[in-house]
């Protein structure tokens, strides 16, 4: 047996059983952008995402799977995600897609996380990667962010020509 792992924004299975990936991550690198005085994301105190992942089975044993998936973080972290299946069934060598929601995934730390699926006595496992980006500060400038005051005057300029120019005409 084997596992792909696919991760997107969101998974959904169409009513022809096809199944339709949003915000694909093809190189299954997930960036979360924080802002530049964000804290690190530790274990007690992690960061949120909702994240899809599509857990591929091919050349698998006919009949019933019953398993787990389990998400496990980098460092040793304790079990971020888990979500148990049962009764999947499996003709003689077809594939079969496990969708896993995470919402959220916790993240208490940027590096490779890895997919467990337990099957049985076996263990298969894929991986994917988060990476935290920090966002520059915001721009603060006046010019930047007009306030009521710049926006009110802005409204009186403008209807002070309007009324010059209805005035000159004969």
């Amino acid at each position: 047996m084997q596992l792909t792992v696919f991760i997107a924004d969101s998974f959904d299975t169409l009513a022809s059983g096809k199944v339709l990936a949003v915000g694909l991550f093809p190189d299954r690198v997930v960036v979360m952008n924080l802002p530049s005085d964000a804290n690190e994301p530790t274990v007690k105190a992690p960061y949120g995402t909702d994240l899809g992942l599509l857990l591929a089975l091919t050349d698998s044993r006919e009949g019933n799977i019953d398993g787990e998936v389990r998400i496990l973080p980098p460092h040793g972290a304790p079990v971020v995600g888990s979500m148990p299946f049962k009764g999947l069934k499996v003709a003689v060598g077809a594939s079969v897609n496990i969708l896993v929601q995470l919402k959220p995934l916790l993240v208490p730390h940027a590096g490779i996380y890895t997919v467990e699926t337990q099957i049985g006595e076996n263990i298969l496992s894929g991986t994917f990667e988060v990476r935290i980006n920090r966002l520059p500060p915001a721009a603060t400038a006046p010019e930047a962010t007009p306030t009521m005051e710049h926006i009110a005057r802005g409204a009186v300029a403008s209807i002070s020509k309007r009324r010059r120019a209805t005035k000159s005409k004969p």
